[in-house]
C-alpha cells in the first residue's frame, strides 16, 4: 500500500527525470497504483496538502475523478457523503482562475458522483445551488460543475448502469427551471463569466425538454444573437452553437415551438445587417458564424422556405446563403453548398 510521500515521489519522478526508462517505471507504477482502493485517501490527502504543487494536485484531482467514473464500486456506501463533502471542499480552495486545470477535474468529479450516488444524493442540483450560490466568488465553479451534470449523464466512459443513468436524468430534467433561474440572475462581470453562462446554458438546453414560452423570454438565448458576442473570439462558438441548436429544436415541431419561432426568426433575420458592412465578406470569423446560423435556418425550416419564398425575410434568408456560397472563403462556402 503507497504511502502519500511515495507517490508524489513518484510523481516527482515522472515529471522531473530525463531518463525515459525512469520515467516509464514511474508511469506504470502510478497507473498500477491508481487501480487500488489505497488511491481513494491518498489522492485526498494530496489536494489537502498546501505544499503540493499544482501539477502533483492536477494528478490527485484526475484520479478523483476516474475513480468516480471507473471504480465506485468499491467505495462503501457510507463513504459516500464524506467523499462528496471532501470534494467541495476541494473546489472551494482551487477555485481561482490559475488552478483551472484542477478545478475542472474536481468538477467532473462531483458531477460524476451526482450521478453515481443516484438516490444517496436525491436533489444534486438544489444541494450545490444553495452549498455555493451564496458566495459570488464560487460562481465560476459552481457554473462548471452545473454544466457537467447534463453532458456526464451522457458520457459512456461513466461506468454506470442504465437504470441509475435514467434514475439521474429524470431528476436533473426536473431541475431545468431551477438552473435557468439561476443562469438567468447571475451578474456578469466579464467575457469570461458570460462564456461560463453561455456553455452552462447550452448544456441544459440540448439535455431538457424546455418549455417554449420560457426559451423565447430567456434573455441569454436572445443576447447570443448581439453582435459583440458573434464577433467575440471567446463569445461566438458557443452563442452560434445556441442559436444553431434552437432552430434544429424549433423545427421539430413549429406549431409546439410557436413562440421561440415568433422570437427567434426576426432575430436570425436581422444578422443581415452585417453584410451591409463591406468588411464582413473578409472576415472570415464572421463569416463562419453567419453561415453556420443561416446554413442551419435554411435546413432546419427548409419546407417552410419553399412554401413561403414570396415572404421578403424568407428572400432575405435565401440571398444571404447564395452570398455565402459565392464566397472566397472556402470553409464558409462549403458549408452552404451542403445546403444546396
Amino acid at each position: 500500500m503507497a504511502t502519500k510521500d511515495q507517490v508524489v515521489q513518484g510523481l516527482r519522478t515522472l515529471y522531473g527525470s530525463t531518463d525515459q526508462e525512469t520515467t516509464r517505471r514511474a508511469d506504470e507504477q502510478l497507473k498500477a497504483w491508481q487501480q487500488t482502493e489505497n488511491a481513494w485517501p491518498v489522492s485526498d490527502a494530496i489536494l489537502r496538502d498546501e505544499t503540493m504543487p499544482k501539477e502533483i494536485c492536477y494528478f490527485a484531482a484526475q484520479t478523483m475523478r476516474t475513480k468516480i467514473q471507473y471504480d465506485f464500486y468499491e467505495l462503501p456506501t457510507a463513504h459516500y457523503q464524506a467523499l462528496l463533502q471532501s470534494l467541495l471542499e476541494h473546489v472551494v480552495k482551487f477555485r481561482d482562475a490559475d488552478n483551472a486545470p484542477v478545478l475542472t477535474q474536481l468538477c467532473l468529479a462531483v458531477a460524476d458522483l451526482a450521478i453515481q450516488m443516484d438516490r444517496d444524493w436525491p436533489d444534486p442540483v438544489g444541494f450545490l445551488l444553495k452549498h455555493f450560490s451564496g458566495a459570488p466568488e464560487n460562481f465560476a465553479a459552481l457554473l462548471e460543475i452545473l454544466q457537467y451534470l447534463p453532458e456526464e449523464n451522457r458520457n459512456d466512459r461513466l461506468m454506470c448502469d442504465r437504470q441509475k443513468r435514467s434514475s439521474s436524468a429524470q431528476v436533473l430534467r426536473s431541475s431545468e427551471e431551477m438552473v435557468s433561474k439561476f443562469l438567468t440572475s447571475i451578474q456578469v462581470p466579464n467575457d469570461t463569466a458570460r462564456k461560463k453562462i453561455l456553455d452552462c446554458f447550452n448544456a441544459w438546453l440540448n439535455f431538457c425538454d424546455v418549455v417554449p414560452e420560457s426559451l423565447a423570454n430567456n434573455h441569454l438565448l436572445m443576447s447570443c444573437f448581439e453582435s459583440k458576442i458573434l464577433t467575440d473570439d471567446r463569445l461566438s462558438e458557443t452563442a452560434t452553437d445556441i442559436i444553431c441548436g434552437v432552430l434544429r429544436l424549433t423545427s421539430t415541431d413549429m406549431h409546439y415551438y410557436e413562440p421561440v419561432v415568433k422570437r427567434v426568426m426576426p432575430m436570425v433575420v436581422g444578422l443581415k445587417g452585417h453584410f451591409d458592412n463591406p468588411n464582413c465578406l473578409q472576415d472570415e470569423e464572421l463569416m463562419t458564424v453567419l453561415s453556420r446560423i443561416f446554413t442551419e435556418c435554411g435546413e432546419s425550416y427548409l419546407r417552410t422556405l419553399v412554401d413561403n419564398n414570396a415572404d421578403p425575410g424568407v428572400q432575405h434568408i435565401l440571398r444571404i446563403l447564395c452570398t455565402c456560397t459565392n464566397s472566397p472563403i472556402t470553409e464558409v462556402s462549403n458549408m452552404t453548398l451542403e445546403f444546396w
